[in-house]
């Protein structure tokens, strides 16, 4: 798997083997600086999602990052408005309002 890293938009940047460049506007709104530079969890859940390929997929990135206790559902939620062209949008603001208990429900096919 590669490991990836957020570089500012307008930086150039060399692609390198097993590393996956990411380029990204307003960086010193996404990036906590404390210790080790890295970018929100929120921010990234929600980037990881965007990218996913399906519902399970975008419901289940999300709930990674819920259950892995690294953000929660509201955090996503006030992050969102951060990411204004972010791919699935609307799709990621209605799981994000769900809870799990409904998402477990639709799922099993239950009303």
């Amino acid at each position: 798997l590669p490991i990836h890293v957020a570089v500012p938009a307008g930086r150039g940047s060399q692609p390198l083997p097993d590393v996956a460049l990411h380029r990204v506007s307003r960086m010193d709104e996404l990036v906590v600086r404390v210790g080790i530079p890295r970018m929100r969890a929120e921010h990234a859940a929600l980037r990881v999602a965007s990218r996913a390929e399906g519902t399970d997929a975008v419901v289940a990135a999300l709930a990674d990052a819920v259950n892995w206790r690294v953000t929660t559902p509201q955090r996503l939620l006030g992050a969102l408005p951060q990411l204004p062209r972010l791919p699935q949008r609307r799709l990621i603001t209605e799981v994000s309002r769900t809870s799990p208990q409904e998402r477990a429900r639709c799922s099993s096919g239950g009303t």
